[in-house]
């Protein structure tokens, strides 16, 4: 109980309230996602249209969602005798939310996340399975970062 009320002196308030919930979601449904380049870019593009509003978009968007993407592998187990045996797989993204009509910036961030994959040194196929799938573990994982960065972005918003 005290806790409660130190929070609520502080300007707290829950992300997750019914009301505050019901405003950032509509928000969110206005949100169009430009078309993301890259090898993974469809795939993220398809995670943060559903995330972004799960009943279907609202008929006409207010703001516009770019993201421009990079993505590459590192080794990170090389034994001595210099056969790689784990590869991390980098994903950073740039994001930028602007209005739709006037391009007016609203927000925007630099965001990156770090999956790991094993060569399998008998089966190139098993390798090439564990790539794609440490990329769309790292594409759902940026995707969700994103998510929470305009979800933060519409809250502050409403509390002004």
């Amino acid at each position: 109980m005290l806790v409660a009320a130190a929070l609520a002196g502080c300007g707290f308030h829950p992300l997750h309230g019914e009301r505050a919930s019901v405003e950032i979601a509509t928000h969110l449904a206005h949100v169009k996602v430009a078309p993301i380049i890259g090898n993974l870019g469809p795939t993220l593009a398809d995670l943060l249209d559903q995330e972004l509003a799960p009943r279907g978009t609202a008929e006409k968007s207010r703001y516009r969602l770019s993201v421009s993407l990079t993505e590459g592998k590192e080794a990170l187990v090389i034994e001595d005798n210099t056969l790689v045996r784990r590869y991390d797989f980098n994903l950073s993204v740039r994001y930028v939310l602007s209005e739709s009509g006037s391009g007016t910036v609203l927000d925007q961030g630099d965001l990156r996340t770090v999956t790991s994959y094993n060569i399998v040194e008998s089966a190139e196929y098993a390798t090439l399975i564990a790539e794609q799938r440490a990329g769309r573990r790292a594409t759902r994982q940026i995707g969700h970062k994103i998510l929470e960065r305009l979800t933060f972005y519409f809250d502050r918003r409403r509390g002004q």
